[in-house]
């Protein structure tokens, strides 16, 4: 996969993102942005939870339920996330993570890629 620069490539991260989210939880985010610095990409998604995971939070137990569900889904989306932004990217990712910040309604993590991205980008070598 050629890209053209960083911005393209965060732009098709951010897009497979959202498509992702809106497989999983049935709807998308409210607002998006990918970043890549060096080998590291974060993420950020506002507005993530359904509305019956804020119905969830609301009960007596819910935050903590909301956050033991939202961690199963995350951990059984790991490698296929992973592989897909290899196959994106064309570089190999070596980790990914997520967080969820439920009072705040976001969800953020990071990509971990083996090489510097604008080094590969520079070179050409995709």
């Amino acid at each position: 996969m050629w890209w053209k620069s960083i911005y393209d490539l965060e732009k098709e991260i951010r897009k497979y993102f959202i498509r992702t989210h809106i497989e999983t939880f049935g709807k998308g985010p409210e607002d998006m942005w990918v970043k890549i610095n060096r080998n590291i990409g974060t993420f950020f998604c506002s507005g993530t939870l359904t509305f019956l995971e804020e119905n969830l939070r609301n009960l007596p137990d819910g935050p903590e339920e909301l956050l033991r569900l939202r961690k199963k889904i995350f951990s059984s989306l790991e490698q296929r996330v992973l592989s897909d932004i290899e196959s994106i990217s064309g570089i190999k990712v070596l980790h990914v993570v997520f967080g969820l910040c439920m009072e705040e309604n976001i969800l953020y993590g990071a990509i971990l890629f083996k090489d510097n991205v604008e080094d590969v980008l520079k070179a050409g070598t995709l």
